[in-house]
């Protein structure tokens, strides 16, 4: 689609459905419409982060059977509340500035493509502005929409029973014989809270994704090939994606940390015979059969989460840069005829008209090869490296090269610890 003359922004910018309406509809997306839940999702880090203290405090203040994994188990939430603020308030920042950059461009309803070709081309700046303003009312609408949320809760709620009835030692079994401790039952309600948490928080992962992954339907993206981002611009549409997964990264992290501790064998290392450790390792064996199904199902879980996502973007960078390539081509095509007739002609020529006709050829192979490396996905290096970080652990835990890791680092602390000397 052509380029926006200045006329058109300018108009656009008039229009009561202009660039500062569009700005304002994108930057004011509000993804958390019940007051009440703003407010606990803001208050609750905290909260968790003073159980966190005082599970972990030394000393062990409410004797625990295991306040380790516990403690550790509830930063992980802290770290995950904060993280998914830091979502929420990328999701307007990104959709703005996906408009500001003007890689927005509307396109033509399917029918009225399929009967109209010309329709596309056609679309003047305030139906643009008016198709992404309803984008973006659409998008919040499903952020909030309270049956699906509803839905979410109840899934997590019976996922919950069935973990603590199935997977959790026998815990039913033994509350009904009254062999369930006071800190049993707190970590028992805590986690059927947790579970009323994570569904509206689950259900935002996945609207924001799904719209994500619906943009490039909705509208045909204006990549920036050249923009030092290495995104093509979208860099910020990468960035939200990445805080998207990282709400389940995150945890995963945990999850493999403990999986390790669990295979590790650390007998033949005196600096690990402390109460402290052994405590831990007690604690991970018990939770390794379950911690391991975890990780199985959650982590190509992830990958994907990343991944699929930004597919149709990555899909749309590619046809927009095959089409570049192929235009090029045509180019290249026309300067090698021109130099063949040269080389026929060569007599003829002035060395001026021969070294003018080289530069171009030269010229054409170097945009050729310039035009090859430009960017297929809305994330560039830094982006991927840290998504690929939150996987290491996990996937090491999976593996055998997790003990073995764990042995070079107790080979390493036993050469370099005061009390191996």
């Amino acid at each position: 689609m052509p380029a926006q003359s200045p006329s058109a922004e300018s108009a656009l910018k008039n229009h009561p459905l202009g660039m500062d309406s569009v700005l304002r509809a994108a930057g004011g997306i509000k993804t958390v419409r019940s007051p009440w839940l703003s407010t606990f999702l803001r208050v609750l880090p905290w909260l968790a982060l003073i159980i966190a203290v005082v599970v972990l405090l030394p000393g062990n203040l409410v004797q625990a059977g295991g306040p380790q994994i516990f403690g550790t188990g509830v930063i992980t939430v802290v770290v995950v509340l904060f993280a998914f603020q830091i979502l929420l308030a990328r999701v307007p920042e990104t959709f703005a500035a996906l408009w500001r950059r003007k890689l927005i461009v509307g396109n033509a309803d399917l029918l009225e493509t399929e009967f109209h070709p010309d329709n596309q081309q056609n679309l003047n700046p305030q139906e643009q502005a008016e198709r992404y303003i309803a984008y973006i009312n659409d998008f919040e609408k499903l952020l909030n929409n309270r049956k699906g949320q509803w839905a979410m809760v109840i899934s997590f709620e019976l996922l919950v029973n069935l973990w603590l009835g199935f997977l959790n030692f026998g815990f039913w079994n033994a509350l009904i014989h009254r062999q369930i401790g006071l800190l049993e039952v707190g970590e028992v309600v805590f986690d059927m809270a947790l579970a009323a948490l994570i569904a509206p928080m689950a259900w935002r992962l996945i609207i924001i994704g799904l719209q994500i992954w619906r943009l490039p339907d909705r509208f045909d993206l204006k990549i920036q090939f050249e923009h030092p981002d290495q995104c093509g611009g979208l860099q910020p549409l990468g960035n939200l994606c990445l805080w998207n997964i990282l709400i389940i990264s995150l945890p995963l992290v945990f999850l493999g940390g403990w999986l390790l501790i669990a295979k590790s064998d650390t007998s033949g290392f005196s600096f690990y015979s402390t109460p402290v450790w052994e405590s831990m390792l007690s604690q991970a064996k018990g939770y390794e059969k379950v911690y391991t199904e975890l990780l199985w199902a959650l982590v190509p879980f992830t990958i994907l989460g990343f991944i699929l996502p930004l597919w149709n973007t990555h899909q749309a960078m590619v046809e927009k840069k095959q089409e570049m390539l192929a235009r090029l081509d045509e180019h290249i095509e026309n300067i090698t005829d021109e130099w063949n007739a040269a080389v026929e002609s060569i007599g003829t020529l002035t060395t001026a008209e021969g070294n003018e006709k080289l530069a171009r050829l030269e010229f054409a192979r170097q945009i050729y090869q310039r035009q090859k490396r430009l960017p297929v996905w809305p994330f560039n290096l830094n982006i991927f490296l840290k998504f690929a970080s939150t996987q290491v652990i996990p996937l090491l835990s999976l593996t055998s090269l997790g003990p073995k890791v764990i042995d070079i680092v107790s080979i390493i602390v036993n050469v370099i610890s005061p009390s191996s000397q």
